[in-house]
């Protein structure tokens, strides 16, 4: 070997060398000196200390959400219930494709695991309110409260008398395919459809109403109520269940938190006037 190359030889091994002198003292300094008790003691506890931080975070981010989910079920079950609106029956305080958020408090809590019931506040006229469906049980369904226990009930002619006393009746403008008239001084208002419109669920509203604007007096036994719908001439309410037990109630409606125009209801069908209704959001229902 020439002198030149032991020379070139003798620089690669050098280079070597250093290289992996700067790579040795690199990795030195990312681990912990175990020559020195002290440093390495050091090391291991702060990242132990990291280790048990993360899990004390990631154990409290899980009982966060486990809680909320509990909350969330329980004030499902017991403090509010949301519903939609399928069809015309309380017509024009409700329409189809309405979805509100009903309070159940107001007609006490029970619960059926521990045998306990809560009493609430009780039904009040003029309210309106979500209860088991008297034939069907298994749904629910939405009216008015027109009379409780030991009120005197009768119908004239379309106009409600309660304990011998008209809650009149005031028109107020047009809807859909009726009048609207405020009921009980104001408080609410009611639809009466005009029978040469054809009703929305095909039924013929001389024949529905034919039975339904007379009733005879009758007295409300205790422990029940009697509802009727704002779309007197079609819904069918207490007029042919009879008075309601009051034990049925479910929930009081609070507020309407969104509306959608399905093109199914008749005056959605044109595609301009489907969609959201964005002026009834956050309306109470009254």
């Amino acid at each position: 070997m020439s002198e030149d190359q032991r020379q070139n030889s003798d620089q690669s091994k050098g280079a070597v060398e250093a290289e992996a002198s700067k790579d040795a003292v690199a990795s030195s300094a990312r681990r912990p000196d175990d020559s020195n008790p002290q440093a390495s003691y050091r090391a291991r506890r702060t990242e132990a200390r990291y280790r048990l931080a993360r899990w004390i975070y990631a154990r409290e981010f899980f009982e966060l959400l486990i809680a909320a989910v509990l909350v969330a079920g329980l004030l499902r079950v017991f403090v509010f219930g949301v519903y939609r609106i399928p069809g015309d029956g309380m017509r024009p305080t409700l329409l189809p494709g309405d979805f509100i958020v009903a309070w159940k408090p107001s007609f006490g809590v029970r619960l059926p695991i521990f045998g306990l019931a809560l009493e609430g506040r009780g039904a009040q006229r003029g309210e309106v309110v979500i209860l088991q469906d008297p034939v069907s049980p298994q749904r629910s369904v939405i009216k008015r409260v027109i009379a409780i226990a030991g009120d005197k009930i009768e119908i004239r002619s379309g106009q409600i008398w309660l304990n011998d006393v008209s809650l009149g009746l005031r028109q107020v403008g047009e809807g859909s395919g009726g009048r609207i008239f405020e009921e009980g001084e104001g408080r609410y208002r009611i639809l009466l459809q005009d029978p040469a419109v054809p009703s929305a669920g095909g039924r013929d509203v001389k024949e529905a109403s034919a039975d339904r604007f007379n009733l005879e007096p009758q007295i409300i036994p205790p422990g029940h109520i009697f509802l009727l719908g704002d779309q007197r001439d079609l819904s069918e309410d207490s007029r042919v269940w009879g008075p309601v037990p009051s034990q049925s109630l479910i929930a009081q409606a609070g507020l309407i938190w969104f509306s959608f125009c399905w093109a199914s209801v008749p005056e959605c069908a044109d595609s301009a006037q489907s969609g959201p209704r964005w002026g009834r959001l956050f309306s109470w229902v009254r």
